[in-house]
């Protein structure tokens, strides 16, 4: 068999790379990623706003092997307007919690609370970057994403040679290798488990 839910969350702190804009860490069975990635005061005429935004990617690890993934999104926002001879507060806040991909990017006045930088900042974020190291680590370790009705159908109607085949990837004799998921002409192989093979550290850097 691939690794056990306890040995793949025993290396999910390998995920954690330097530089890297986001940190993973595990809560019960599930992985989580988490990015905040805007965290703001703006400035706008006759108002002053906070801007805090995250972004997670969580995986929840089953006992058949696959992973239940869903994302999370929160927006908050706090600010203090003037005009008028009157001086207003606001608050508000918003979240989401499903399936989702993100690619947002905004330009502002004011302050970057999270590097101290005045003038124009800037905060993007791309849900791709968070969810490929993850999704890439799952699938070294022989796990596959949980499949709902509709690819199950889908699976099914297909001719039996464009078939993809999904399933835990298994530890193979010294000198083979083990699949991880086989398509029509794409073979992706990994070698295979020796109790648990490490997921590989970054490359140094020259």
């Amino acid at each position: 068999m691939g690794a056990t839910i306890e040995q793949t969350l025993a290396g999910v702190g390998l995920l954690n790379r330097p530089g890297q804009p986001f940190a993973y860490w595990v809560e019960g069975t599930s992985i989580v990623g988490r990015w905040l990635w805007q965290d703001q005061t703006l400035f706008n005429p006759g108002a002053v706003t906070d801007e805090v935004r995250t972004y997670a990617f969580i995986c929840e690890l089953q006992p058949d092997g696959t992973y239940k993934e869903h994302s999370e999104e929160t927006t908050r926002q706090s600010g203090v307007s003037a005009g008028d001879g009157k001086v207003g507060l606001s608050f508000g806040s918003d979240s989401f919690r499903g399936k989702s991909t993100r690619r947002e990017f905004s330009v502002g006045l004011g302050r970057d609370n999270q590097t101290g930088q005045w003038g124009a900042v800037t905060a993007s974020m791309d849900s791709e970057q968070i969810k490929k190291p993850l999704r890439d680590y799952l699938a070294y370790y022989g796990w596959q994403p949980k499949r709902g009705l509709m690819s199950k159908l889908f699976a099914a109607e297909l001719p039996p040679g464009r078939r993809v085949r999904r399933g835990r990837a298994r530890a193979g004799h010294p000198g083979s290798t083990s699949s991880v998921v086989t398509a029509p002409g794409v073979h992706a192989s990994r070698p295979p488990l020796e109790g648990v093979r490490p997921w590989p550290s970054p490359s140094p850097t020259s």
